[in-house]
């Protein structure tokens, strides 16, 4: 109950103190408490329901009588209440939610692991169950007979439907309000005023949040989503990417995006022949470039084939589905990769893409037990990628497929899904998790870094140094973007993190590019310094894809590079146009900026949880116990009677044989709970280079970092020893 209590005053404060957006309550049916991998799920109200005729009382009263602290004495039939006291056994009163809710709970859970089911279907009928055990129900026994009861109880659809019905508002009023973060353009267009006021005569758009797999089509998904104005049919349609901008609000000033000129390079790079006098780019530390991003287009014209309700896993075909609604829609996922805006004309601006402040950082290493299933796997592995928008599939250089998630409880969701969705009766067999790191830099190059292009006739000299975190934020969230008019993140950048004008004006890229529909270019950036170059802008996609390719495989374990800006300081180039082309420049900038990285007191930065700790007061000791045993930091505890602590948990401490919660678990002897989500990237101290030569000559880390460094190296099929300054700097 403690511990109920303080999870809902904890979200109340993460919502803050915005009018607009009110406070959830217990009391009222904005909470739901339930299991919904089991299926069942209720609220104070719908308890509350069952008892107040029993008690003379109206529903509303039960509800704040169920929740806090108001006790009940089940002989004299009283009610106590003891704000700031505990009457739990004293005169024979205790907490009514323990009493009325959670005994009746035990009391079903007792029989179902005993075996007896008249207990049970007595007790759905006196408790009012909405369903009946079926001859199936009544052979299984333990926890199965448990939830399957209590789906006949309390189904936590009845719940959520409820709920939704109660409190999630109108989409007529709700998109008054949200209008400003739902579509791009501005409010004077007629599309943008279509969707303020939810009109479902005006012209169609359909936001496509998630993809789903088409019922008895494999291979094939469903667009699931909303539709935000217009009326949404099977008919010709264009899918506008998140980032398209109608031909109407094109201006002369508008640059070309740098984003699609770096990919469009790189994937150039990878399949184009090579260049005169060009040679293969070299391996190093870096592995192969990664694969060719396809350059997409930002508009297709294609034909809705089919449109569907969308009842749980049920998709029944329908006409038509005005605004307001959610649908479904088949026919064009194969144009889709993760999400995208359906309109009906070119002319529509599209609607803003969900803001995704997570990473996949934990990682499991996975294969088919059985060799002959792997092509299936691989196929698995593609559909599951494609049907979450933050999840990301690799495969490694040892051969080993990867399965990167946002977390352990993410982790064993996407599990789920994909032996049960995409690969049913494959047998998997997975390694243990391991986490994503970032490669950075805390201090300047201490030397101006040299490489010169395979055919030896170009030099770039290039410098790295730290971003500001709160930049690498800012362009992680999207509030500084690639494709951002030049003249507002030169103002951004100049009035907020103090760079200077020409520096503002000059930016090349970001990188690395995303692999995912929606994803953030990385916050690492290159900055033009140089003065008066011949043939400078002709190198410029060619640079540009050097830093997406060695941003994406760092120098040290191929991790993805943060909060590095690489400063081109000076460029020598052939006169000869042949001679300086991608294949000449690419690698260059990539091995340049891998020697202006090491020069930079290079440094890991690890995933970071804030950690929300619900306990009794005497627990505290034992949190601050297994906060110090798994590196935490504390932040602050709330509370007198009940305490909430806050911490800071690197992620690597809570996956693994001795996670954080089990640390916590058995310092607190079970009395605490805690709940995780993303906070930040934290830099390490020690020096991942740090790694010498033993007698025997095998390498030997000094320091965690070091440690790291060689784990993802050998966890990757690298070489077990540091890289080779020498490979990526080059002498006048």
């Amino acid at each position: 109950m403690d511990e109920l209590v303080a999870l809902t005053i904890a979200f109340n404060e993460l919502i803050g103190e915005e009018a607009s957006i009110p406070k959830v309550s217990a009391e009222d049916g904005s909470v739901l408490i339930g299991s919904l991998l089991n299926g069942w799920a209720f609220s104070v109200p719908q308890m509350a329901s069952l008892y107040a005729k029993k008690f003379g009382s109206d529903q509303a009263t039960m509800s704040r009588r169920l929740w806090g602290d108001n006790y009940f004495n089940p002989k004299k039939k009283a009610w106590a209440n003891a704000v700031g006291g505990d009457w739990t056994d004293k005169d024979g009163y205790g907490r009514g939610f323990e009493l009325l809710i959670l005994k009746p709970f035990e009391q079903l859970l007792a029989a179902a692991e005993s075996g007896d089911v008249d207990k049970i279907e007595k007790m759905l009928g006196s408790l009012q169950a909405q369903g009946t055990l079926s001859a199936a129900d009544k052979k299984l026994s333990g926890e199965k007979l448990f939830h399957r009861a209590m789906q006949c109880w309390m189904p936590a659809g009845k719940a959520i439907a409820t709920a939704a019905k109660s409190f999630v508002p109108n989409p007529k009023t709700a998109q008054q309000s949200r209008f400003d973060c739902l579509i791009a353009g501005p409010g004077t267009d007629p599309a943008c005023e279509a969707v303020k006021v939810c009109d479902s005569k005006g012209d169609l758009l359909f936001q496509v949040g998630k993809l789903v797999p088409q019922p008895n089509s494999a291979g094939r998904f469903c667009a699931l989503g909303r539709v935000f104005s217009g009326t949404l049919a099977a008919k010709q349609c264009f899918l506008l990417e998140e980032d398209y901008t109608p031909p109407h609000a094109v201006t002369e000033e508008d640059a070309p995006p740098e984003a699609e000129a770096g990919a469009a390079a790189a994937g150039e790079a990878a399949a184009a022949p090579e260049e005169a006098g060009g040679e293969t780019p070299p391996s190093g530390g870096g592995g192969t470039p990664p694969p060719p991003k396809e350059k997409t287009k930002k508009l297709e014209e294609r034909r809705i084939q089919g449109v569907f309700s969308v009842s749980g896993k049920t998709f029944n075909a329908v006409a038509e589905v005005p605004a307001g609604n959610m649908a479904a829609v088949s026919g064009v996922d194969q144009y889709i990769l993760k999400r995208c805006t359906i309109a009906a004309s070119k002319d529509a601006f599209p609607l803003k893409p969900p803001a995704i402040t997570v990473s996949p950082v934990v990682r499991v290493a996975m294969g088919p037990k059985n060799a002959a299933d792997l092509p299936k796997m691989v196929e698995g592995l593609r559909r599951l990628a494609k049907s979450c928008p933050v999840v990301e599939t690799s495969m490694e250089d040892n051969g080993k497929h990867v399965l990167a998630a946002c977390g352990q409880e993410h982790m064993r969701v996407l599990k789920g899904d994909l032996e049960g969705e995409y690969l049913p009766g494959i047998p998997v067999v997975y390694d243990d998790p391991s986490i994503s790191y970032r490669e950075t830099v805390t201090g300047e190059s201490n030397i101006m870094c040299l490489s010169k292009s395979p055919n030896k006739h170009n030099r770039l000299f290039v410098k790295a140094e730290p971003l500001d975190e709160e930049l690498c934020r800012a362009i992680e969230s999207q509030r500084i973007t690639q494709v951002q008019d030049i003249k507002v993140r030169s103002k951004i950048l100049e009035k907020e993190f103090n760079w200077s004008k020409g520096d503002t004006l000059k930016i090349w890229s970001f990188g690395p590019a995303p692999t995912e529909a929606g994803g953030n270019y990385g916050a690492n950036v290159l900055v033009d310094q140089t003065k008066a170059v011949q043939y400078l802008n002709e190198i410029k996609e060619s640079t540009n894809s050097g830093l997406l390719w060695a941003s994406r495989q760092s120098v040290l374990a191929e991790e993805n590079m943060r909060g590095v800006r690489f400063n081109l300081f000076d460029v020598k180039l052939h006169a000869d146009s042949i001679h300086r082309g991608m294949g000449q420049i690419q690698p260059t900038a990539r091995r340049v900026c891998f020697a202006s990285l090491m020069t930079a007191d290079c440094r890991f930065q690890e995933p970071i949880f804030v950690v929300s700790i619900g306990a009794p007061a005497e627990s505290q000791p034992g949190i601050m116990q297994a906060l110090g045993a798994c590196r935490g930091e504390f932040v602050q505890a709330e509370g007198e009677g009940q305490i909430t602590v806050e911490a800071y948990v690197p992620i690597a401490e809570t996956i693994g044989k001795t996670p954080f919660a089990t640390v916590l678990t058995q310092k607190t002897n079970g009395k605490a709970s805690a709940s995780y989500s993303f906070s930040h990237w934290s830099t390490m101290g020690s020096d991942p280079l740090n790694i010498k030569k033993d007698k025997t000559g095998e390498w030997k880390p000094e320091g965690r970092a070091a440690e790291i460094l060689l784990e993802i190296r050998k966890r990757k099929g690298m070489k077990l020893e540091k890289p080779d300054f020498a490979e990526y700097y080059d002498k006048l």
